[in-house]
């Protein structure tokens, strides 16, 4: 698909900046449009296309990027991943890299699986306070970027997972189901997030 860069209105996500473009914005991601494409009967559906945000500085993060964004019905974010997993192995060997790629001076592990850890597994195992105490201080994003982004993804890419559902905008609240069996329809749209 290819949907709008230029945007009437940005997401509302309260810690993501849109740039403004006129009195339009420049998309965050390709969210908005690609949810209202699934609600129009398009089932499996993908973009790369160039996002922009504002005040996004920093060694991990531009104002300006490319994006990949994938969404399909009726599977669970679990399977999503796995094909993450699978999509970047193969385009690695595709282009001669193998499964083991130098990034900022070390050798990434792309051989699956890799790690998945939920949000607030990140925030008790790699930041100085709980996720519930980051929101009520309201340095959430701080301190996901300074003392979690670089603890992760270090040998092998890591995979993040379960958002707070105040950060995901556009995507349905999971919740695990009595007996461990996911229903794919209730985690389907959070995939992104």
């Amino acid at each position: 698909m290819e949907t709008p860069v230029r945007i009437p209105a940005p997401a509302p996500e309260a810690y993501v900046d849109a740039q403004p473009s006129g009195s339009w914005f420049l998309q965050t991601s390709p969210e908005l449009c690609m949810k209202r494409l699934l609600a129009a009967g398009y089932s499996r559906i993908f973009q790369i296309c160039k996002c922009f945000r504002d005040g996004e500085r920093g060694g991990l993060h531009l104002p300006e990027f490319t994006l990949l964004e994938w969404y399909e019905t009726g599977i669970d974010y679990k399977i999503l991943m796995e094909e993450c997993e699978a999509l970047i192995v193969s385009i690695s060997e595709g282009i001669g890299a193998g499964q083991k790629i130098p990034c900022q001076g070390k050798k990434i592990d792309l051989n699956p699986p890799w790690e998945r850890i939920s949000v607030a597994e990140a925030f008790d195992h790699y930041a100085s306070l709980n996720m519930e105490t980051a929101f009520k201080k309201g340095c959430f994003d701080e301190v996901m970027v300074q003392e979690i982004e670089p603890n992760l993804g270090v040998n092998k890419p890591t995979l993040l997972y379960d958002y707070p559902a105040s950060l995901a905008a556009l995507a349905r609240w999971y919740r695990e189901p009595e007996g461990g069996t996911v229903d794919s329809e209730a985690v389907s749209s959070s995939a992104s997030g």
